[in-house]
């Protein structure tokens, strides 16, 4: 449900732009490491130990999430398929967000429904679609010097519905990446500090008349405060089973079948990324995947520090998806695959690659820019 909406919100988007004239994006710029990750992880359904066929759909909803992304990307222009993946994320969450209040609160008052649309699930999209509202003010602000009343109306509506959720995960992971863009970007001060304001009066009036009995009760919770919600003892039974298939792992979706059920309810994940990643894919998988995060990592920083005044928006976007993935990674995993949606990782990291690429061709040297760079700020 939740992918034939922002499958559906994409297309509609993207039908409005004309395709290329010419062979101007090339598939080359997605680096070959994020395909060997990809190929290795949907290799894996070979010998997955989960039931084939229920594997096998998953993994082909994967498998088109990521080839109707390759399909844009070779199509359009970068610059189009970006733009329009926000909208697209920011309407979709809207959508999603307006669903989760008509469909109601669960048992124990968090937006969202266990089996529907889970409380989790809803956390995570909510925040994919605030990061895309704020990148969007953003740039607003960076080229006219304001903000539109219809991006604050959104951003509100979204960041309500995002604690209404109660999903820790997803808010403490959403307010680092905003404190990353408090601390890094170019906004000003009195900017900063209405922002500042603004996130800490919407969290206290939802905290004020909506959860703060929930929140209460789980802070006096001590074993729930100790285990994380239950997630070390899942740790501690998975790195166990992890010892057995250490090199390649159990396969494609395999944790939501044989992995450690240590609570009432299935348990489809890890909640950790990295072992996530191990248990389904293996060393070799992880290997490929820690090396995707290292690549994609040193071409942000580049981008930052040798390009960052004439991309900024397309840097910013880059460092705050990854920020708000990497933190969530740390208590949760993806069912399927990574914890970085895999569609957006595809388009930042071929985004990257197309910034240094053209910086290139268009004779820019990174050495020479970086003596710019610092001659610049000595005489600032």
């Amino acid at each position: 449900m939740v992918k034939i909406v922002y499958l559906c919100i994409v297309i509609i988007y993207f039908s409005r732009i004309r395709p290329l004239d010419r062979n101007y994006m090339k598939l080359s710029n997605i680096p070959f490491v994020l395909i060997l990750f990809l190929g290795w992880m949907f290799l894996s359904i070979l010998w997955t130990a989960a039931n084939f066929f229920s594997a096998f759909v998953y993994w082909l909803t994967s498998m088109a999430d990521v080839f109707t992304i390759l399909f844009f990307l070779k199509t359009f222009e970068i610059e189009k398929v970006l733009e329009h993946t926000l909208k697209g994320i920011i309407v979709g969450g809207v959508i999603l967000a307006i669903i989760a209040l008509f469909n109601g609160f669960n048992s124990v008052g968090r937006l969202g429904n266990d089996e529907f649309l889970h409380p989790n699930v809803l956390g995570n999209l909510l925040s994919m679609s605030l990061i895309g509202s704020v990148v969007c003010m953003y740039e607003y602000r960076y080229r006219y010097k304001g903000f539109r009343v219809v991006d604050v109306v959104v951003l509100s509506f979204l960041m309500v519905c995002l604690f209404l959720t109660i999903s820790k995960t997803a808010i403490i992971a959403f307010t680092v990446t905003m404190l990353v863009l408090i601390l890094f970007s170019r906004l000003t001060f009195k900017t900063k500090l209405f922002l500042i304001l603004f996130f800490t009066g919407v969290f206290y009036i939802v905290y004020r008349y909506f959860i703060g009995d929930y929140i209460t009760d789980y802070i006096e919770n001590q074993r729930l405060i100790s285990t994380l919600t239950g997630r070390t003892i899942i740790w501690q039974y998975t790195l166990y089973m992890i010892k057995e298939r250490l090199l390649m792992g159990y396969g494609f979706l395999a944790f939501r079948e044989v992995g450690p059920q240590v609570a009432a309810v299935r348990i489809g994940s890890a909640h950790n990324d990295f072992l996530n990643v191990i248990f389904n894919f293996g060393a070799i998988g992880l290997s490929l995947y820690l090396f995707v995060f290292i690549t994609y990592i040193k071409k942000l920083l580049t981008c930052i520090f040798y390009f960052r005044e004439k991309y900024e928006i397309e840097t910013l976007m880059a460092l705050l998806y990854f920020t708000y993935f990497s933190v969530r990674g740390l208590t949760e995993a993806n069912l399927t695959t990574i914890s970085f949606n895999l569609q957006l990782l595809t388009i930042l990291m071929y985004l990257l690659t197309y910034i240094l690429k053209k910086t290139s061709e268009d004779g820019i040297d990174i050495k020479s820019e970086f003596f710019n760079l610092k001659t610049r700020q000595n005489y600032q």
